[in-house]
């Protein structure tokens, strides 16, 4: 049979099922090892893994499902994926991206595939697995006035849903597979997907003490007056973000390379060397650099 080059069928062939096998991290293999731990968002990770596993038959059944919702760059994503993995945990993470198609049920082939992906790495390893969904309320199931619902969206979250409420996706010893979830923003996120029953939600909103545990750990401060000066200035800025803060380090890195480069100092292993050796902080310049990073945010408010 011969078709007609002239005429172009309709028909979109669906995308391979991703290999995301190399996605998985092991128990213990920690996004951010000297990282500082949310106790609240740690309890609340550690509860909803230990109630699947504990009580996941029972009736009624502990929701699958965890939201963590809050403001952007507070850390929620690697604090809920190093909380499952201090649990003993295997995390295999889903980009909400990865769930992009053109194909009609492209999205759900996907999710599917990083499914059967989990379940094969619970068998061959004898671990617990949790599927994390970054930014899930950025992906398309989230809709608004531009863009709407498409079939694509739409099988995606009564997928979604079938999976909160279903028994599929098995680990090794019977046990459902668990799914946490972080976004921002759910107002254009279908109510009933996480509602009460099919999810369990968590606010993460770091106090302003975590933030200045976070700054201490960040810059490792050799004397009390360093620790002094960065508590100074965690509480100038305990408004800013974990992110924010990540920024002020690694411009503080850039700054540093930029002297020693300037010094002649070009060869990658004294470079490296010379970034390592403890330094005592320059409180003038961190202020500076601290300035420079929040102003932008306070000049998008005005």
């Amino acid at each position: 049979m011969t078709t007609n080059p002239g005429i172009l069928s309709p028909y979109r062939p669906q995308p391979p099922a991703p290999d995301v096998s190399s996605q998985v991290r092991r128990p213990g293999q920690l996004l951010c090892p000297d990282g500082i731990v949310f106790d609240g968002l740690e309890r609340v990770v550690r509860r909803h893994l230990f109630q699947l596993n504990a009580a996941g038959d029972v009736h009624p059944r502990p929701p699958r499902a965890l939201v963590i919702t809050g403001k952007p760059g507070t850390g929620k994503t690697v604090a809920a994926t190093d909380a499952a993995l201090r649990s003993k945990h295997a995390v295999l993470q889903l980009p909400a991206s990865s769930l992009a198609s053109e194909n009609e049920g492209g999205a759900t082939a996907v999710f599917d595939a990083y499914i059967d992906d989990a379940q094969r790495h619970s068998q061959r390893h004898h671990e617990l697995v949790v599927l994390v969904a970054d930014d899930l309320d950025l992906g398309i199931i989230s809709a608004d006035a531009s863009t709407g619902r498409t079939v694509n969206s739409n099988l995606l979250v009564q997928r979604l849903q079938s999976f909160a409420d279903g028994d599929d996706g098995r680990n090794f010893d019977g046990t459902r597979i668990a799914l946490i979830v972080t976004g921002n923003d759910w107002s254009k996120v279908r109510a009933s997907l996480f509602r009460d029953g099919r999810a369990t939600w968590h606010e993460h909103a770091p106090a302003p003490e975590d933030i200045a545990d976070f700054a201490l750990d960040l810059f490792k401060p050799r004397s009390e007056d360093e620790r002094r000066f960065i508590r100074k200035l965690a509480r100038r800025y305990r408004h800013e973000s974990i992110a924010f803060w990540t920024a002020v380090a690694n411009s503080m890195r850039t700054d540093l390379i930029d002297g020693l480069l300037a010094a002649g100092i070009t060869d990658p292993s004294a470079v490296k060397v010379e970034l390592h050796r403890p330094r005592p902080l320059e409180p003038s310049k961190l202020f500076a650099i601290a300035r420079r990073h929040a102003k932008p945010r306070r000049l998008s408010f005005l």
